[in-house]
């Protein structure tokens, strides 16, 4: 399912319904509404281990995108690293 930005509803979606995780190919978890019901949410940015069109699910961004953008930046020798 092809997702962009301006596609955010305001009514709750099915499960069917959501975008799928680039990664993962799990579904991107739909963030609740105050009443608690799914809301499809933005998902995540998967540059760049994918475009600004794709979505990621939070387990992959947390687990995989934000590695590679700290490798993308040659930050990965001072992770972790006091001072």
């Amino acid at each position: 399912m092809k997702y962009k930005f301006t596609d955010q509803p305001t009514a709750p979606v099915a499960e069917e319904q959501w975008p799928t995780c680039h990664l993962c190919h799990g579904p991107v978890e739909p963030w609740p509404t105050e009443e608690g019901k799914p809301v499809l949410g933005w998902g995540n940015n998967p540059e760049p281990l994918g475009t600004v069109d794709q979505r990621v699910c939070n387990t992959c961004n947390t687990t995989r995108v934000i590695e590679a953008r700290i490798l993308e930046l040659g930050l990965r020798k001072n992770v972790g690293r006091d001072g």
